[in-house]
């Protein structure tokens, strides 16, 4: 008889201790600390590129959910109807498991693909999703945004964090989403416009959430 292998066994024990930690983390209580100098202006979108009016505007709606600021994108085109969302919470899985979803609720994704654009330092992953099935035609832009940076698979990170969180706290990711119904003859300029939008909201929480100089970050 041949003796198993026991050479892999620390690292299955550390990998599964990183993937345990969220879901003991949840069981306890885990002191939660907001990494934004300045979150009073992620209240105001209305001064990005092709926001409307606000149609949405909480600010610590419950103990988990930090932030949540909804606007309508404009001019208005033909094709396409379009809202917008900047979205931040302590509770991460309900922002990436089918993020779409806070705007339109069921979607399936019919195809996904994403657009890396250049914002100052940084390369942003943003991911655009259409949903044709049932008749229906929609579409969604998103960018995540954890411990102050763009991120395209956010469970990773917060797995990979998981240790520091045990000292520092726990801080909430951000979901920066543009969505809405849009005729596949619109998609093109819908993409660009939602594009557009996610950038410069993305520079705005950057702007309102770096620390002061000196300042070590969390």
């Amino acid at each position: 008889m041949i003796a198993p292998s026991t050479r892999h066994v620390p690292l299955l024990l550390g990998l599964a201790a990183l993937l345990a930690f969220p879901i003991v983390r949840g069981g306890l209580e885990v002191r939660r600390v907001d990494d934004c100098a300045r979150p009073k202006a992620l209240l105001r979108l209305e001064g990005l590129p092709g926001s409307g009016p606000l149609t949405e505007r909480y600010e610590r709606y419950d103990a988990d959910l930090r932030q949540w600021t909804q606007t309508t994108l404009g001019p208005a085109t033909p094709g396409m109807k379009l809202r917008a969302a900047l979205i931040r919470s302590f509770r991460p899985i309900e922002l990436y498991t089918r993020p779409p979803t806070r705007l339109l609720g069921p979607i399936e994704a019919q195809s996904t693909e994403i657009d890396w654009v250049r914002s100052g330092p940084d390369r942003l992953p943003i991911q655009t999703i259409f949903d044709t099935t049932g008749g229906r035609h929609s579409m969604a832009s998103y960018l995540f945004v954890y411990r102050g940076r763009p991120v395209r698979r956010p469970l990773w990170w917060q797995i990979w964090s998981a240790p520091q969180q045990l000292w520092s706290g726990t801080q909430p990711l951000s979901l920066l989403i543009v969505a809405g119904p849009v005729q596949p003859a619109a998609r093109s300029a819908a993409r660009e416009r939602a594009v557009r939008w996610l950038v410069a909201a993305y520079e705005l929480q950057r702007e309102a959430c770096e620390p002061p100089a000196g300042t070590p970050r969390l």
